[in-house]
């Protein structure tokens, strides 16, 4: 997959782009939520954000959001490493850096990451 820099801006990066929506489909499926990945006609990240999270049931939903800001954090770093480094676009090299940090958020205070069951991705 080669990134097409005519049509990037940070929608497409988090939430049209086939390889976030595969991304976002491999980190939620082990949870339940594969329902909620963007679709392909998904124009806004901050309106998925909104209508996912009224799906989400109340006490899950601290978790969903610390799900969603890592998962962008991941897709932009990636973004970013395979234009500016010359990497190559890998969904499992995505997956693990998000499987690494995801532990060290935990770490760090994110209870609500923890409270989805954030080991299933081990």
């Amino acid at each position: 997959m080669v990134w097409n820099k005519e049509n990037e801006n940070i929608q497409h990066i988090l939430t049209s782009c086939v390889f976030a929506r595969q991304f976002l489909f491999n980190i939620m499926q082990p949870l339940n939520l594969s329902s909620l990945v963007p679709t392909r006609g998904t124009i806004s990240f901050a309106a998925w954000w909104r209508k996912s999270l009224k799906k989400v049931q109340k006490h899950a939903k601290e978790g969903f959001n610390s799900l969603v800001i890592h998962g962008a954090w991941i897709l932009w770093k990636h973004h970013n490493s395979c234009m500016f480094d010359g990497s190559a676009p890998s969904i499992q090299t995505a997956l693990q850096a998000f499987k690494e940090e995801g532990h060290l958020w935990i770490v760090g205070g994110a209870k609500g990451l923890a409270a989805l069951e954030f080991g299933r991705f081990s």
